[in-house]
């Protein structure tokens, strides 16, 4: 919220401005007009000086409300996300997020790495073929690799 004190300070500066404005059409004398007209310039610069303070801490806040905004939204959108799925043994010892028949639709059956889940991240498990090296050495089981956190799961 821009400082109410600053806000006081400008509207104050900019009074202070008519009145002397206000003085300078009254006055005759030329060295005296000369130094309203430099007071006045002084008391102009000030006042610019703070509001363009004013609106720097404006534009900072709506900024921020912007970011704000946009956490508020990402989190309502990972919140449904996050309902269309439930926790799945696939393996022995082995876990990952499946999607919910009823929630399913049209979208391909899938899992997605428990470890992304729990950080807000949606990342489909790849099957990694039963050609590997690994999945040679422990009878050709299921291989799942998470694309975002690189995890492996035999399943």
């Amino acid at each position: 919220m821009p400082d109410i004190t600053a806000i006081n300070t400008v509207l104050s500066s900019l009074n202070t401005l008519k009145q002397m404005a206000t003085a300078l059409i009254d006055l005759r004398d030329g060295r005296a007009l000369a130094l309203k007209v430099r007071e006045f310039n002084g008391v102009l610069i000030d006042a610019q000086t703070q509001i363009f303070a004013v609106n720097e801490e404006r534009s900072a806040l709506i900024e921020r409300v912007r970011d704000l905004e946009k956490q508020i939204a990402d989190l309502e959108h990972w919140d449904a996300e996050q309902q269309r799925y439930e926790l799945k043994c696939i393996a022995a010892g082995s876990f990952a997020y499946g999607v919910k028949a009823a929630m399913q639709g049209e979208e391909p059956a899938h899992h997605i790495c428990a470890n992304c889940y729990q950080h807000r991240k949606k990342s489909i498990l790849q099957r990694v073929p039963a050609a590997s090296v690994v999945s040679q050495q422990l009878g050709n089981p299921d291989l799942y690799f998470c694309p975002e956190c690189h995890i492996k799961i035999l399943a």
